[in-house]
Protein backbone atom coordinates (compact mmCIF):
# COMPACT_ATOMS: atom_id res chain seq x y z
CA UNK A 1 0.00 0.00 0.00
CA UNK A 2 1.03 3.49 -0.87
CA UNK A 3 1.87 5.72 2.29
CA UNK A 4 3.84 8.97 0.61
CA UNK A 5 1.92 12.00 0.35
CA UNK A 6 1.28 11.33 -3.47
CA UNK A 7 -0.52 8.78 -2.47
CA UNK A 8 -4.63 8.47 -2.18
CA UNK A 9 -6.06 6.41 1.13
CA UNK A 10 -9.25 4.98 2.03
CA UNK A 11 -10.05 2.65 4.92
CA UNK A 12 -13.46 0.51 5.28
CA UNK A 13 -14.49 -0.34 8.77
CA UNK A 14 -17.48 -2.47 8.42
CA UNK A 15 -20.19 -4.00 10.81
CA UNK A 16 -21.22 -7.25 9.57
CA UNK A 17 -23.99 -7.62 12.52
CA UNK A 18 -25.33 -3.81 11.36
CA UNK A 19 -25.07 -4.18 7.48
CA UNK A 20 -23.77 -1.21 7.76
CA UNK A 21 -20.21 0.96 7.91
CA UNK A 22 -18.00 4.30 7.23
CA UNK A 23 -15.41 4.56 4.62
CA UNK A 24 -12.35 6.92 5.49
CA UNK A 25 -10.48 8.70 2.15
CA UNK A 26 -8.02 11.03 2.36
CA UNK A 27 -6.21 12.34 -0.59
CA UNK A 28 -2.90 13.57 0.53
CA UNK A 29 -1.34 16.78 0.03
CA UNK A 30 0.85 16.10 -3.40
CA UNK A 31 -1.92 12.95 -4.39
CA UNK A 32 -2.34 14.04 -8.41
CA UNK A 33 -5.82 11.93 -8.65
CA UNK A 34 -8.74 13.34 -7.54
CA UNK A 35 -10.88 10.27 -7.69
CA UNK A 36 -10.70 6.92 -5.98
CA UNK A 37 -12.12 3.76 -7.25
CA UNK A 38 -12.56 1.52 -4.29
CA UNK A 39 -14.20 -1.80 -3.77
CA UNK A 40 -16.13 -1.89 -0.75
CA UNK A 41 -16.04 -5.63 1.56
CA UNK A 42 -18.63 -7.99 3.25
CA UNK A 43 -21.74 -6.94 1.68
CA UNK A 44 -24.51 -8.01 -0.15
CA UNK A 45 -24.37 -8.00 -3.37
CA UNK A 46 -28.12 -8.07 -3.97
CA UNK A 47 -28.99 -5.41 -1.29
CA UNK A 48 -29.42 -2.11 -1.33
CA UNK A 49 -27.78 0.58 0.33
CA UNK A 50 -27.98 4.00 1.62
CA UNK A 51 -24.85 5.89 1.18
CA UNK A 52 -24.24 9.51 2.39
CA UNK A 53 -20.93 11.30 1.11
CA UNK A 54 -19.74 14.01 3.31
CA UNK A 55 -17.04 16.12 2.82
CA UNK A 56 -14.68 18.39 4.77
CA UNK A 57 -17.44 21.35 4.79
CA UNK A 58 -20.25 18.87 6.19
CA UNK A 59 -22.03 18.98 2.72
CA UNK A 60 -23.97 15.76 2.43
CA UNK A 61 -25.12 13.72 -0.62
CA UNK A 62 -27.64 10.89 0.19
CA UNK A 63 -28.21 8.45 -2.85
CA UNK A 64 -29.13 4.61 -2.95
CA UNK A 65 -27.20 1.90 -4.29
CA UNK A 66 -26.99 -1.46 -5.07
CA UNK A 67 -24.09 -3.44 -3.38
CA UNK A 68 -22.46 -4.93 -6.02
CA UNK A 69 -22.22 -1.29 -7.55
CA UNK A 70 -20.26 -0.69 -4.12
CA UNK A 71 -18.56 -3.93 -3.94
CA UNK A 72 -17.14 -3.05 -7.85
CA UNK A 73 -16.91 0.57 -8.19
CA UNK A 74 -17.66 3.27 -5.34
CA UNK A 75 -16.20 6.50 -6.36
CA UNK A 76 -14.71 8.61 -4.04
CA UNK A 77 -14.18 11.98 -5.20
CA UNK A 78 -11.57 14.63 -3.50
CA UNK A 79 -11.21 17.60 -5.30
CA UNK A 80 -8.72 19.25 -3.21
CA UNK A 81 -5.55 18.15 -2.38
CA UNK A 82 -5.33 17.60 1.57
CA UNK A 83 -8.34 16.91 2.21
CA UNK A 84 -10.95 14.03 3.01
CA UNK A 85 -14.05 12.30 2.68
CA UNK A 86 -16.20 10.72 5.04
CA UNK A 87 -18.77 7.71 3.47
CA UNK A 88 -21.37 6.35 5.87
CA UNK A 89 -23.54 3.02 4.27
CA UNK A 90 -26.34 1.22 5.82
CA UNK A 91 -28.31 -1.53 4.24
CA UNK A 92 -32.09 -1.60 3.93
Amino acid sequence: AATGMEAFAAWQLHRADLDAGIVLAFRRSECPFPVLEARLRGLRPDGRYTVELIDEERRTERQTVGGRVLMTNLELRVPVRGTSLLVRYRGE
